[in-house]
C-alpha cells in the first residue's frame, strides 16, 4: 500500500518535464544558490565574506536575548557543512569555522556538552543534533575541541538516557515516557566517534541502541515506528499508515538514518546483512514516504527530517544494488524543493511539493514556518543531500 499525499499540478509537472530542469540540474549549484539564500537571513553581516557567525536563535527566529537554542544553530550548520562536501567551497569551509569559533565560548564548557532538563540538550534529540555539530565542526575544520566536546556530550547522553527498559534503548528525555527513533541520530554520532576515535565503547553504544531499534521498532514493511510508549507500547500501531505532512506515526529523518546506519555497519564490519538492510531500507522509503510525483514527504518534523540527507546520498545510494529510483527520489525532491517550495524572499517551507508560505502550507499552519531556521535548512539539506551524489 502506497501512501499519497498531496500532487502538484499536471501544468506545473509538464513545465518541469520540458525545461529539463529535473533531469539536467546542476545539484551543486543548486546547493550553494540555497545555502546562500538561508545564510542571506541568519548569517551575520560582515565586511569579509569568511568571517561572521549564524545569528542565535529561539523559536527558530533571531533573538538577541540569552535564551538562545544550540540545535537550532546546527541546522543551519549541518546544512552548509553538506553543502561544502558536496561542493568543495573552500569560503564555506572558513565560515564553518569563523561559526565554530564565534559560537563555541557562547557554549563552552560544562554547558554545551551537559544534556537532560534545564540545560543546552534537554532531551536525548537536541543532545545528539549538538553533537552533531561538534562533529561537523570537526569535519570540516579539524579543531580539536569541536571533537573533545562531542565525545563528552556523547558519553553524557549515554550515560544519563540508556538503560534495560523496554529491552533497552534510549529514553527521549527525563521523564522517561517514550523511547524513540530520534535516537537513531545518537547511534550515527557514536559510530562518527568510534570510526574517528577507534575508542570501542563509541562502537558498544552503538550496538546496543542500534539492537534495540531492530528489534523494538522495525515494521514489517522496512519503516521504523517512531514511539515506543513505557506504558502502552508502539505509537501509531492500529493506524500503521497515518503517514503524511504534518502527523505521521513513523520518521522519514529517523528512517534515513537507520539507512546510514545500515550502510555505516556494512563498511565499519564487513558484513553483507548491514548492506541489505540499508536497501531494505531505501525501499521502504521510496514506497511509503513519497508522494506520486516521486518527492519524498517531510512527514513528522519539518525541523529535522531533512537532516541526514548527505549521508543518506553519500553513504547508502552509492552501495552495491542501490536502485537508481532511489537515486533519482533525492533529485526529485531536491528540484522540488528549488521550485515548489521557496519563498520569493528565499526561504524555503515544510511542504517540499509545494505551497509554500500559503493557505495550503500545512506545516505553516501547523506552526513550522518557512521564517525558521529549522525548517529552511531542512528544505535546504535535502538539496545539499542530491549535491552529494557522485
Amino acid at each position: 500500500m502506497k501512501h499519497l499525499i498531496r500532487l502538484t499540478t499536471i501544468s506545473a509537472i509538464l513545465a518541469v518535464c520540458i525545461s529539463g530542469a529535473w533531469c539536467q540540474t546542476n545539484y551543486k549549484t543548486l546547493a550553494q544558490n540555497a545555502v546562500n539564500d538561508v545564510m542571506g537571513h541568519f548569517w551575520s553581516t560582515s565586511t569579509s565574506s569568511t568571517a561572521g557567525y549564524i545569528q542565535y536563535t529561539y523559536g527558530g527566529l533571531i533573538t538577541t536575548q540569552s535564551n538562545r537554542v544550540l540545535w537550532e544553530h546546527a541546522t543551519l550548520y549541518i546544512a552548509m557543512e553538506n553543502v561544502w562536501e558536496g561542493t568543495g567551497n573552500t569560503t564555506l569551509q572558513q565560515q564553518l569555522l569563523a561559526d565554530w569559533l564565534h559560537c563555541y565560548p557562547q557554549y563552552s564548557g560544562q554547558t554545551i556538552t551537559s544534556c537532560g532538563s534545564g540545560k543546552t540538550s534537554p532531551a536525548q534529540d537536541d543532545a545528539a543534533w549538538d553533537c552533531f555539530l561538534m562533529i561537523k565542526a570537526y569535519n570540516a575544520t579539524g579543531n580539536a575541541t569541536a571533537l573533545a566536546d562531542a565525545q563528552t556530550l556523547a558519553n553524557n547522553m549515554f550515560n544519563r538516557w540508556y538503560d534495560s527498559a523496554i529491552g533497552g534503548g534510549m529514553w527521549y528525555s527525563d521523564s522517561k515516557a517514550i523511547k524513540s527513533l530520534y535516537q537513531a541520530a545518537s547511534v550515527l554520532d557514536y559510530l562518527k566517534l568510534y570510526e574517528i576515535t577507534g575508542t570501542k565503547s563509541y562502537l558498544t553504544h552503538a550496538l546496543l541502541c542500534y539492537t534495540w531499534l531492530e528489534k523494538k521498532m522495525l515494521r514489517t514493511d522496512g519503516l521504523y515506528w517512531c514511539d515506543n510508549n513505557a506504558v502502552s507500547g508502539i505509537v501509531g500501531l492500529s493506524t500503521p499508515y497515518a503517514i503524511q505532512q504534518a502527523g505521521s506515526v513513523t520518521f522519514l529523518g529517523g528512517n534515513m538514518a537507520m539507512g546510514v546506519i545500515h550502510a555505516r555497519l556494512y563498511k565499519d564490519l564487513g558484513d553483507d546483512i548491514y548492506r541489505q538492510r540499508a536497501l531494505r531500507t531505501a525501499t521502504a522509503l521510496r514506497t511509503y514516504l513519497t508522494d506520486t510525483n516521486g518527492v519524498y514527504v517531510d512527514d513528522r518534523d519539518a525541523w529535522t527530517d531533512g537532516m541526514f540527507a548527505g549521508e543518506w546520498a553519500r553513504e547508502v545510494l552509492t552501495l552495491p544494488g542501490t536502485a537508481p529510483g532511489d537515486v533519482q527520489i533525492l533529485k526529485n525532491t531536491a528540484s522540488a524543493v528549488y521550485t515548489n517550495d521557496r519563498e520569493s524572499t528565499g526561504y524555503y517551507g515544510g511542504c517540499w511539493d509545494g505551497p509554500v508560505g500559503t493557505s495550503g502550507d500545512v506545516w505553516s499552519n501547523g506552526g513550522s514556518t518557512p521564517q525558521q531556521i529549522m525548517t529552511s535548512s531542512e528544505a535546504i539539506d535535502i538539496i545539499a543531500g542530491a549535491a552529494n551524489l557522485p
